[in-house]
């Protein structure tokens, strides 16, 4: 019988240093460009003002707001080793053309290699899955630190 695969563990690309709570961001623009320099942050790879721009360019093919105050923009990222993942908590809800209107107000991106299709997949059904549950989003919403909005995947 073929072994099958371990499921994926969003701890493995993704942790408090990667998490900011409480950010001050006035557009969208401005959200993506701090995503992207935490979901970078300690890596010698591509810049993040790049980044920002190829998870600007995903959004003008459609928003990746999922309704309820989310978003899960996501790229691929060349020159990328290894997945990214990051959160950002806004002090402020703002405009993203969510499906249900709600200014968004809770992020996370996704970057991946250029070349990671099924990780690509694997991930942004591992962060999508959890967050339709009210009980999931309001732990990220009441976490006080990094490590506690960390601590809401643990039984994901």
């Amino acid at each position: 019988m073929p072994e099958t695969a371990e499921p994926l563990k969003l701890s493995d690309y993704f942790g408090p240093d990667r998490v900011e709570l409480d950010a001050a961001c006035i557009s969208r623009k401005a959200a993506l460009m701090q995503l992207a320099e935490l979901a970078l942050r300690g890596r010698g790879e591509p810049q993040a003002a790049h980044v920002a721009k190829l998870l600007s360019e995903r959004e003008k093919l459609g928003s990746t707001a999922l309704g309820d105050g989310l978003a899960l923009p996501h790229a691929r990222v060349p020159g990328l080793t290894e997945p990214a993942v990051a959160a950002l908590r806004l002090t402020e809800a703002i405009p993203f053309e969510a499906p249900d209107g709600d200014p968004v107000r809770l992020l996370f991106a996704l970057l991946v290699p250029e070349e990671a299709d099924a990780t690509h997949l694997d991930l942004l059904a591992a962060l999508a899955r959890p967050l339709q549950r009210p009980e999931f989003r309001e732990c990220l919403q009441a976490a006080s630190t990094p490590a506690a909005f960390c601590a809401c995947f643990a039984d994901v």
